[in-house]
């Protein structure tokens, strides 16, 4: 307990550069006697991919709660990559997103974009304009950083700003591209390129904006300086003053970040590329390129770079609230381009019976599920003040608009969440869930507001007590509920 008899820092306190601010992880020194050792904050993060799953190879199947098995995880092959973390985990199914259920005629229209507009917004949506409702993670994000808890309101993160294929069955293309909403008029808009996430929670790097480069023809590009490198002497004065748990978690987060910074081409020439000679032969900045994002470019680099930068901003309490994006509901990234054995699009391939389709669509939810791995892994690797990991002081959580990506149904759909949410939750366990109304449906479904409501409880986040409510005038019927 060494550290009680040193200088305490300020949970806000920043390593300064030039033209840099760092935050750091939350450290022991930071917390006052009383509370040190024991209280890390709780963070939320959905990461989500489009068009269901394979879920023969993805549902685990019992008829009532239990607790989960590494073998009931292994016997998946979707979730194969999640077995050494199943003591952390939590798989639900019997869950419904009953404001996705609001249609006009016929069920299948628009079940992509009711999907994903509704998934954390939980307010029926209308053919008539893009109109939803604050969402989950910006009520939590706008709370935090209200408050002065947190820097940052949240990460929003996606592949791409765009895609969805356009407006589907009359309901807005907006509601396939975004799942976070600021307010009810307004999608969050998504950040795509990791450097600018790593501008937006690193700072400017040597007082230029990392997403613009100078150059010449002669000397193309400016050489970025690695921010560690730049701030050395302070890293090296901060760590003078530390305990050995403070020293271990500060090491942990500072090779962190030199390996995202690495993967990143941060502190190395970006190659010289004739569309930036081509644009700057006079030396002048450039406001818009295509950034590298390392020697791979590849949809897998970039939902792992973004995972790690999910994992620095909880780190050092920049936010406490992420979501991530892998693709627009109905959309496809171009798996054929770079999974072998996959030549058909995703929502193609959700649609298609035979086997040699089905084990198409069983690589595609693999692969998803092992980008959620991965940074439950990530999340995990760190160690807090209290003694419990990233991990086990956030709700992970994984899902789609949909279970099976065939049937278009937004009930008896499930989730994945990783860790306890400080202790909110108990992981280790399958849930059937179910609601003590017995469910707007038949078959007794757990409506997702009542998850949420759980979620936010962990979170210490109010919500408003009409949350998830199906307002008036939308009429109940046995397939979902009709507007009057």
């Amino acid at each position: 307990m060494n550290f009680l008899r040193k200088k305490r820092l300020s949970r806000r306190t920043v390593l300064k550069g030039a033209g840099i601010s760092l935050s750091l992880p939350w450290l022991d020194i930071m917390m006052p006697e009383a509370m040190a050792s024991t209280e890390s904050p709780v963070r939320f993060v959905m990461m989500y991919y489009p068009n269901g799953f394979y879920m023969k190879d993805f549902a685990i199947e019992a008829s009532q709660s239990m607790a989960l098995t590494q073998q009931m995880v292994n016997s998946r092959a979707s979730l194969k990559s999640l077995a050494p973390f199943y003591k952390k985990l939590i798989y639900m199914d019997q869950l419904e997103n009953a404001p996705a259920y609001v249609w006009e005629d016929n069920l299948w229209h628009g079940a992509h974009a009711r999907g994903s507009g509704t998934l954390l917004t939980q307010v029926p949506l209308s053919k008539k304009s893009l109109i939803a409702a604050q969402s989950l993670d910006q009520i939590f994000g706008k709370h935090f950083k209200t408050k002065g808890v947190t820097p940052l309101n949240s990460l929003v993160l996606g592949w791409t700003q765009k895609g969805g294929n356009g407006d589907e069955d009359g309901y807005a293309n907006g509601f396939k591209q975004n799942i976070s909403w600021v307010d009810e008029r307004t999608p969050a808009e998504k950040m795509v390129n990791p450097l600018k996430v790593y501008d937006e929670l690193v700072g400017k790097l040597g007082g230029q904006n990392a997403m613009n480069l100078i150059g010449t023809a002669q000397t193309p590009v400016k050489y970025r300086q690695s921010s560690l490198d730049i701030i050395k002497d302070q890293i090296n004065a901060l760590k003078k003053q530390l305990g050995q748990g403070d020293h271990y978690r500060l090491d942990q987060y500072l090779t962190s970040l030199r390996e995202i910074e690495q993967d990143l081409n941060i502190g190395v020439a970006v190659q010289k590329d004739p569309q930036i000679l081509a644009h700057c032969p006079n030396g002048q900045a450039l406001t818009r390129f295509k950034v590298s994002l390392g020697t791979d470019n590849s949809f897998e680099h970039h939902a792992r770079k973004m995972a790690d930068l999910i994992a620095l901003g909880f780190q050092c309490d920049l936010t406490r609230v992420a979501t991530y994006m892998g693709q627009a509901s109905f959309d496809d990234p171009g798996f054929s381009e770079f999974m072998q054995g996959v030549s058909e699009q995703h929502h193609t391939l959700s649609h298609k019976e035979g086997s040699k389709w089905q084990d198409q669509l069983s690589r595609i939810s693999t692969w998803e599920v092992d980008q959620f791995a991965y940074l439950v892994a990530k999340l995990d690797s760190f160690t807090e003040a209290n003694g419990r990991t990233i991990l086990d002081n956030s709700l992970c959580c994984f899902t789609s608009e949909f279970g099976d990506g065939d049937g278009h149904e937004h009930k008896d759909f499930p989730m994945l969440i990783a860790g306890s949410g400080g202790g909110g939750l108990t992981p280790g366990h399958y849930v059937r869930a179910s609601s003590s109304e017995g469910g707007r449906f038949d078959g007794g479904y757990a409506p997702l507001s009542a998850l949420y409501l759980t979620f936010a409880k962990a979170m210490g986040v109010p919500l408003a007590s009409g949350f998830g409510k199906v307002p008036r005038g939308m009429e109940a019927s046995e397939d979902g509920y009709k507007g009057q």
